[in-house]
């Protein structure tokens, strides 16, 4: 039985801009000995912030042939419905997500 795994990435507005997709994804695929390499993309922070570069980051890693999904980054320092509703209110109800939960102390 072969191993394959599938390498990632994590992209927020902290990452250098603009990316080159097509060489991030090419080399997520190299990793992975051709795999399918994935990117989750930080739509939101707590209640407040949306990543201005949430669609572009979305579409280029798309395009270039990652599969997608978005993540909230969660302080758990708000009401997580609230946190949760305002991430929905920004990707939509199609896109897979994910909640990186960060404890606020560090």
């Amino acid at each position: 039985m072969t191993d394959t795994r599938h390498y990632g990435i994590d992209l927020s507005s902290n990452d250098g801009h603009p990316i080159d997709y097509p060489a991030m994804v090419a080399a997520l695929r190299a990793l992975g000995g051709g795999a399918q390499p994935f990117v989750f993309v930080k739509a939101t922070e707590s209640t407040g912030y949306t990543n201005p570069y949430y669609q572009t980051d979305m579409a280029g890693s798309a395009a270039a042939g990652s599969a997608t999904a978005a993540y909230l980054f969660d302080h758990g320092t708000d009401s997580a419905a609230a946190e949760v509703a305002y991430e929905h209110r920004v990707i939509g109800p199609a896109v897979p997500s994910a909640d990186d939960l960060e404890d606020p102390l560090g």
